[in-house]
């Protein structure tokens, strides 16, 4: 009898028997992920947060997430080293690259946005603001400083000739510091 009730409490922690009860614990919580490159970062700050509230260990994450991506996002994933694969680190910045937008699509997203039917004004605002945050994180900001000086070059940037712009843009893509 003992020895009946040690092997039910192994199999309870067992690593499919613990992929389980975290899946279970996702179900109705975390959302698939978006088929709109712009809220592919939203969708993994929102992945995170989960993660944290219902303490899923780390080494479970990638594949517990896997449910939860597009068909073309896995198939990515499915391409990976194995190893790498189960890293939730590895597949996020995997995806990220992929998917990743440029500083000036995330900043014309964020400047055309409107409110959509149905999105209450602190749905909207906090959608202008993981925008707003996307776009100052692709550009290096660190400092108050870099966030004046982002600013102004925008500003700047908004006057230029269109010919003259394209090229700053062309040279903003090339360097990693944006």
């Amino acid at each position: 009898m003992i020895e009946r009730v040690r092997q039910q409490n192994a199999s309870a922690e067992s690593p499919a028997a613990l992929l389980k009860r975290y899946g279970d614990a996702l179900r109705g919580i975390l959302s698939r992920m978006p088929n709109d490159p712009a809220d592919i970062p939203a969708f993994f700050d929102n992945a995170e947060r989960v993660f944290k509230d219902t303490d899923i260990p780390t080494n479970y994450q990638a594949q517990l997430l896997m449910p939860y991506l597009t068909d073309k996002a896995r198939a990515m994933v499915g391409r990976m080293d194995r190893k790498k694969a189960l890293c939730y680190a590895e597949v996020k910045a995997l995806l990220l690259r992929e998917y990743k937008l440029t500083p000036w699509a995330y900043r014309k997203r964020y400047e055309t946005a409107t409110k959509q039917s149905g999105e209450t004004y602190v749905m909207f605002a906090s959608r202008l603001s993981t925008m707003l945050t996307y776009y100052i994180a692709s550009k290096n900001v660190k400092t108050f400083g870099d966030l004046k000086s982002l600013l102004v070059a925008d500003h700047i940037k908004d006057m230029l000739s269109p010919d003259c712009f394209k090229q700053i843009l062309a040279v903003e893509n090339t360097e990693k510091e944006g």
